[in-house]
Formats: structure tokens, sequence, C-alpha cells
């Protein structure tokens, strides 16, 4: 919206009011198909909303940033079937040290390094899984184009494997030098 030229303010409640709009209308959908309506997914989508939007006003917040990955078992395939596979997704929140350490530590702990929290979900969705693990801060990584700003922007939305544990119900904790998912 703002490279098309709306001014912040105009761009921010487009952006609101087309999420919203998209968020209702899959939640219609299921509610006219075998899943269902769900009023716990159209809550969980409008918090996710709304924390963007916090985001936006109160840059602290900026410091927590939601990701996700997704890695099928059976590989990846066109089109994908994300709802076909809910085993593969682990929905993270990252939290970037760097900028919450007070300023005299800052040198020690690199930018580029963000710790991370997921979720998801074992055994054909019977067993949660809790990952705690490392992420990669790719704002970290100035650059001056704005189009390879966008797919940087666009990137930071996926977590990249790097170093965890995965904690899974009645499962033993399994470390990971790199954990695809």
């Amino acid at each position: 919206m703002l490279w098309g030229g709306y001014d912040a303010r105009s761009a921010f409640w487009w952006a609101a009011g087309g999420t919203i709009f998209f968020a209702v209308s899959i939640e219609i959908g299921d509610g006219l198909s075998p899943y269902g309506f769900s009023g716990y997914d159209l809550a969980f989508n409008m918090a996710g909303l709304g924390f963007a939007m916090a985001q936006t006003e109160f840059p602290f917040l900026r410091n927590f940033t939601f990701k996700w990955s997704y890695v099928p078992a059976d590989g990846y395939r066109w089109p994908p079937h994300f709802t076909d596979h809910y085993d593969a997704h682990t929905y993270w929140l990252a939290v970037n040290v760097h900028n919450l350490l007070p300023e005299g530590w800052r040198g020690y702990w690199p930018e580029c390094v963000q710790f991370a929290v997921g979720y998801g979900v074992d055994d054909h969705q019977t067993k949660r899984e809790a990952v705690l693990g490392i992420d990669i801060n790719l704002d970290a990584f100035h650059v001056a184009n704005r189009d390879v700003g966008l797919l940087q922007e666009t990137m930071s939305l996926i977590h990249l494997p790097s170093p965890a544990v995965k904690f899974t119900e009645e499962k033993q904790p399994r470390w990971y030098v790199l954990h695809w998912n």
C-alpha cells in the first residue's frame, strides 16, 4: 500500500481491513464445509492482527516476531496442501535478545541471533510439541535496495533451520544441530 502511494495511516487501515475480510471469509467458508466454523480460529486470527497493529503503534513489541516453518514428511508438492500436513507446521515466536539487552551488554550478543519458542503437533495431530531454539534475525543484515529489502522482510517470517531442542508428549527430548521442523 505504501509503494502504491497511500499514506501510512491509510495503508495501516486498508491492511487491517483486508486481513479481517480474509479471516472472516475463511471462517465463513469453513462454516459451510465439513470443517465447521471455529470461533477459536477467528479469535486467534484477530489476536494476531491486533498484535501486528500494536507493533506498528508500540515499537518495543517489534522485538517479538511470529514465524512459521513447514516441512512435510513426504516432501514438497505443487500445489501445496498445507491443511493435509498439520504435523509439518511449527509456529514460532522469535525474541530479539540483542535489542532487549541493556546498551552496555549488546556487544556480547550478536544482532543476528534470536531466541525462539515453537509450537507444533506430532503423530497425526495427537501429540503436542514445544521447541526451544535459535533463530536468525535477517533484519540485522541491512540492505539499501528496496526490492531486496522486501524479499528480506518476507523471508523474516520464515524460521530458518537452526539449533533446537524439541519436547514432544510421551517422547524423550530431541536435540537438533539444524532443526528443519
